[in-house]
């Protein structure tokens, strides 16, 4: 349950991390290099298979929102959107490491 309140049911675990980046990576650190630094933990924990599938269940929803809604549109295929009917969210193991990448120091 904790898990699902961590992340946005509609944020890919690509999206998730990068946010991380931008976040704790200096401001005058080129895009570039966060995207490579996050796009090596994806790959470092697994992730990259599934890096633009949503974290939450294709049933959640979800409405995004908050700070995300601008790396979802860029993202996610699609636009980002709130599920569809062949869409289908990460497993369990694959959203704890989501959620250990989040707070891997990039």
């Amino acid at each position: 349950m904790w898990l699902r309140m961590i992340h946005y049911a509609v944020v890919g675990p690509h999206c998730a991390v990068m946010y991380s980046a931008e976040l704790r990576l200096p401001w005058w650190s080129p895009a570039v290099d966060k995207r490579a630094k996050a796009l090596a933990v994806l790959e470092e924990l697994g992730l990259s298979h599934v890096a633009h599938s949503r974290i939450g269940e294709a049933n959640e929803g979800g409405s995004g929102g908050g700070g995300m809604v601008a790396c979802i549109a860029g993202c996610l295929p699609g636009g980002g959107g709130t599920g569809g009917s062949g869409s289908r969210g990460v497993s369990g193991g694959e959203r704890r490491r989501t959620v250990v990448g989040r707070a891997c120091p990039i």
